[in-house]
């Protein structure tokens, strides 16, 4: 049967609410907004609270349970103001107790590495006069958003938190439910691995950006020298280039030289060609052996039948010796025809 189930509820003289359940009975002060509870253990064993209940004009309230009626007033009942102050008494990375020299909540801030990622708490109510009615609550500030009510369970694990900094708080009650206002915590810290830390980052990024101006500087230097090489290069291609251009101008100015001292030349050859063509027809030179002829009668016969025979442009200057042997053909007819 379910210990949620309100089975009836009178208010007393103070504006409480006095809730009856299966196995407690429950003091709600709207005002506070608190709750205080005792079981039906407390008075009785194996008690179970029923339906039906009532309040006299005396103030005194009646409930009906499975033993009978329970009458009471409930200026009668006494609560234990005494607030115990929660102490955190074991701290556990995978399951082995870390010593500590001073109470945990006496201790500077735990100092764990992003390695210890399963630890856990314990801790305690020093209200002993029902311990095991004491009830808790916790937080880790930093990673729980909100308080943890865990009933009387008195401890809690945790695992992979990322890096960082955090602060475990626990608070509880006393056997009669009172909460105490005031909470015990430790700090934590989890140092991140090498690689998340700022000075490897702050260490990367400054050897990025040396590594960064040494390519530059590198590549300028780089730049620099084939911009040389290229200017060298450039100069001296064009040195050759003038001295091609050089070398052509002074064959094309020898060329025309050339050509004008070949057309002097042909003109001067001509011009003398003319000379000896004219007077090789005025005089009675042989143009073969360069000798006087003498026999100007015999060699008009020679020429005649050349002319006739033959387009070749005869000129008067072969004399009878070079004839014979120039044209051995027509001595030969001319010996026969004698």
């Amino acid at each position: 049967m379910s210990d949620n189930l309100v089975r009836s509820c009178l208010p007393d003289g103070h504006g409480h609410l006095w809730i009856a359940t299966a196995k407690r009975i429950t003091i709600f002060d709207p005002g506070e907004k608190s709750f205080r509870n005792f079981t039906a253990s407390d008075v009785f064993d194996n008690l179970e609270f029923q339906g039906g209940a009532c309040k006299l004009h005396t103030g005194e309230v009646i409930f009906a349970s499975t033993q009978g009626f329970i009458r009471f007033h409930p200026d009668s009942v006494k609560f234990g103001n005494y607030q115990p102050p929660v102490r955190i008494t074991s701290f556990r990375v995978f399951n082995k107790e870390v010593p500590l020299e001073r109470p945990i909540y006496q201790n500077p801030p735990l100092r764990l590495s992003y390695q210890d990622d399963f630890f856990s708490f314990e801790f305690s109510s020093p209200d002993f006069r029902n311990p095991a009615k004491n009830r808790y609550a916790y937080m880790m500030e930093g990673f729980d958003s909100d308080w943890i009510y865990s009933g009387t369970k008195n401890f809690v694990t945790y695992t992979n938190l990322d890096p960082g900094k955090y602060i475990f708080k626990v608070k509880g009650t006393n056997s009669d439910g009172v909460w105490n206002p005031n909470f015990t915590a430790v700090e934590i810290y989890i140092s991140p691995p090498f690689w998340d830390t700022a000075w490897f980052k702050i260490l990367v990024s400054v050897s990025l950006l040396l590594l960064l101006v040494v390519v530059y500087k590198w590549r300028t230097q780089r730049m620099k020298h084939e911009q040389r090489k290229l200017e060298k290069l450039v100069a001296e291609k064009t040195n050759q280039l003038k001295e091609k251009n050089l070398q052509l101008s002074e064959i094309n100015e020898n060329q025309g030289k050339l050509i004008e001292e070949r057309e002097k030349l042909i003109s001067e050859l001509q011009e003398a060609m003319g000379k000896i063509k004219t007077l090789s027809g005025l005089l009675p030179i042989c143009s073969h052996c360069k000798k006087v002829r003498d026999d100007s009668g015999y060699w008009k016969s020679i020429e005649l039948y050349i002319t006739e025979h033959s387009e070749a442009d005869f000129s008067h200057g072969i004399c009878p010796d070079c004839a014979k042997e120039l044209y051995p053909d027509i001595y030969d007819k001319d010996d026969q025809n004698e």
